[in-house]
């Protein structure tokens, strides 16, 4: 997965579900550590399921899988 950081670009702008999955592995990786930037980005991956129209049911996997990956303390 990590050869797709070159593509980040090209998986932002696809509409293919698996991006998100990639998108947030990524984002785990380039953010451990800083707590603000976790939440800031985990905040950014979930506004984009809505932005680009997922179904209700979709966007609660993905936010699972998000939460999962992007994990915060629970006080964010």
């Amino acid at each position: 997965m990590l050869d797709y950081r070159l593509k980040r670009a090209e998986i932002e702008s696809s509409d293919n579900i698996f991006g998100v999955v990639v998108l947030a592995y990524l984002e785990s990786l380039e953010i451990k550590g800083n707590l603000d930037k976790r939440f800031l980005s985990k905040l950014s991956l979930i506004k984009k399921l809505y932005e680009k129209g997922y179904k209700k049911k979709d966007i609660i996997n993905l936010y699972r899988f998000i939460d999962w990956v992007i994990n915060l303390p629970q006080d964010l």
